[in-house]
């Protein structure tokens, strides 16, 4: 009789752990591909291709403007905004803001400078591309990256 309980019991914790591993393995095709954690997400960006932001990063940073930003989409269209409203628009020229309008910290007192179009719109695609998976609220942090030795800065911007 003991034996008979004690293989019920095995069965019912087979069954059990079995039926647990499917759950789980059912709930790791939902996992975003970046999971949000409090480390701060290095975001590199080729100097060589985007010479103008990278060099309006550093100085922007030089003077005050945070080195990490935290990334919220929801109010980049109304930080863009308040951003460039004193700063008018200037033929043949973009109006390049940092720390950027996705961030929280972008917005009123961002850093502005004129850039050429490509150079702004080009830096702007890239990012966007390289932080879509990220979730918001996230903290990234710019480093230059130099195409000429293919290495990283060991320093942040």
């Amino acid at each position: 009789m003991k034996k008979l309980i004690l293989c019920v019991i095995l069965i019912a914790l087979a069954i059990a752990w079995n039926k647990y591993d499917i759950e789980k393995s059912k709930k790791v095709n939902h996992i975003p591909i970046y999971v949000h954690t409090t480390d701060v997400i290095q975001i590199k960006i080729p100097v060589k291709r985007y010479p103008e932001t990278v060099q309006h990063m550093k100085e922007a940073i030089e003077n005050g403007q945070p080195s990490i930003c935290t990334i919220d989409r929801d109010g980049a269209d109304r930080r863009r905004e308040n951003s460039l409203r004193n700063t008018p628009i200037k033929k043949g020229f973009d109006r390049d803001e940092f720390p950027p309008a996705v961030c929280v910290e972008g917005g009123h007192g961002a850093d502005i400078k004129y850039v050429h179009p490509s150079d702004n719109r080009g830096s702007g695609a890239w990012l966007g591309r390289r932080i879509q998976d990220y979730p918001g609220h996230s903290n990234i942090i710019y480093y230059a990256l130099n195409q000429k030795t293919e290495a990283y800065r060991d320093i942040p911007l």
